[in-house]
């Protein structure tokens, strides 16, 4: 039997050890079993919910569902929960192939298809428009889009940073938020993070999908901006930040397929307004 910390267990039936201790492939581990109970489901995400974001040195921080161990709970650690979920073990490892052994009474569950397409840096994430130009006190939104074409994606961290001088996230009608900040886009329905801070200038979205993953170009969230102040001619940027903690990322299979990003600028200017001649 071959286990380890938040993964599934293997099992290679019938394997004779002769004389000295000798190595015995059990097959690739299946991340995902935060709890240990042999299931990877609600519960698994609810403490990877939980721990979202947090890193080695935190209070918050969990161990168990640090899946790649890399010291971060992030969109990478729910992709691969997202993956292998529903899946459960001990996992019997055969000569090519891996049969889960069902509990007796217990409703078999429903497993999403194995990954059919390998894991590409090919995906772009942009916002939309790349630039505008607007009046002081208008509102003007923004879409973070994804292109991801062919390749899978079940999973998206999209942290951005603006300059709170100029800029600040608002609701419908003007008034400033904070908390489920973004309108989000329907192609990746589970929510882990959607907040602003107007007073640090930073937007934190994450989002993904819990056994299943989608293709080709959508909108992860809409977000609306108020424009406070006029800009320098060049505007204000907009930019996504790739500094760890907040790493603006794109996964699939607990892989990273983000290929290329595209920032954004806001002008926003004063009306002038020509003197009226009557004679």
């Amino acid at each position: 039997m071959a286990t380890k910390l938040h993964a599934l267990a293997n099992k290679r039936p019938n394997v004779a050890i002769t004389g000295a201790a000798q190595a015995v492939d059990a097959g690739t581990l299946l991340e995902g079993d935060a709890n240990a109970d042999g299931i990877i489901n609600i519960k698994d995400f609810s403490l990877l919910s939980k721990a979202y974001g947090q890193y080695c040195g935190l209070a918050e921080y969990d161990r168990r569902v640090d899946l790649n161990d890399d010291c971060i709970t992030n969109i990478k650690d729910f992709s691969l929960l997202s993956t292998n979920y529903l899946r459960f073990g001990p996992i019997v490892q055969t000569m090519g192939n891996a049969v889960q052994i069902m509990p007796q009474d217990t409703p078999k569950p429903v497993e999403p298809p194995a990954p059919a397409i390998a894991a590409l840096s090919t995906v772009s994430i942009s916002l939309m428009p790349a630039s505008a130009t607007v009046a002081p006190g208008a509102i003007v939104t923004v879409a973070i889009t994804v292109a991801a074409g062919a390749q899978p994606v079940n999973g998206v961290d999209a942290f951005l940073n603006f300059d709170p001088a100029y800029l600040s996230v608002v609701d419908a009608v003007g008034h400033p938020v904070s908390q489920t900040a973004l309108l989000p886009g329907a192609a990746l329905s589970t929510i882990m993070v959607n907040r602003a801070d107007n007073l640090t200038g930073s937007i934190d979205y994450s989002a993904g999908l819990l056994g299943s993953a989608v293709t080709g170009d959508f909108t992860l969230a809409t977000i609306r901006f108020q424009a406070k102040s006029a800009t320098p001619p060049e505007g204000t940027p907009v930019t996504f930040n790739l500094v760890f903690p907040r790493t603006t990322d794109v996964v699939y299979g607990g892989d990273s397929v983000l290929g290329g990003r595209q920032d954004g600028a806001i002008m926003v200017r004063r009306r002038h307004y020509l003197p009226v001649i009557v004679r």
